[in-house]
């Protein structure tokens, strides 16, 4: 609610909160009502309630990998302006579908080049990448300790390593394109560790 602070807006007299009365949500914020000007309303909605946004003029998917992505092309497809935003590297961002598939998709479709799928139909859309390099979990420079013996044997002692480059590299979560490609056949088992 920091924004509407920053705004001027008082809550009750420029808006209001509404929490779920679901016990499985603990009485989270789902729905905000803003009087100030003109009615507008921001309202949590689960992914598989696609068909309540008919009268949506603004869809945000936040952590889109996380949603299957049929379901995701259903949100999408709509007469609203669509946010879309996804983790390609770290945990959240193993469902690589979305990057792979969706967002070529959107680029075909930007460029026109899309054929027979449902996508094509939405005519008039601009689409608009944008990409953050640094992480927003950790500040830049945040290091962590950790015992060698963890998950690897490295040295005696403790050591220093940067902990998202630790996460992603003890977790096999980098996603970046890299080929899978073999350039000169496979290694003798005698050769091969885990």
């Amino acid at each position: 609610m920091k924004g509407f602070d920053t705004m001027g807006y008082q809550e009750h007299i420029d808006y209001e909160l509404i929490q779920s009365t679901n016990p499985e949500f603990q009485k989270a914020l789902v729905r905000v009502n803003v009087f100030r000007e003109h009615r507008q309303t921001i309202q949590y909605i689960h992914p598989f309630d696609a068909s309540k946004l008919g009268q949506a003029e603004l869809l945000v998917v936040d952590e889109a990998a996380a949603i299957p992505l049929p379901l995701v092309k259903e949100l999408i497809f709509g007469p609203y302006i669509v946010f879309l935003a996804s983790t390609i590297n770290g945990y959240e961002g193993t469902g690589r579908s979305l990057s792979l598939k969706l967002l070529q998709q959107l680029r075909q479709q930007a460029a026109g080049s899309v054929k027979g799928e449902k996508l094509a139909s939405s005519k008039g859309r601009k689409l608009h990448e944008l990409t953050m390099e640094e992480s927003i979990r950790y500040k830049p420079g945040d290091e962590a300790s950790f015992e060698p013996l963890l998950f690897i044997q490295l040295i005696a002692g403790h050591f220093l390593i940067r902990i998202e480059q630790w996460l992603n590299r003890v977790l096999c979560l980098n996603a970046g394109n890299i080929s899978t490609r073999l350039s000169c056949g496979t290694p003798p088992p005698s050769e091969c560790e885990l």
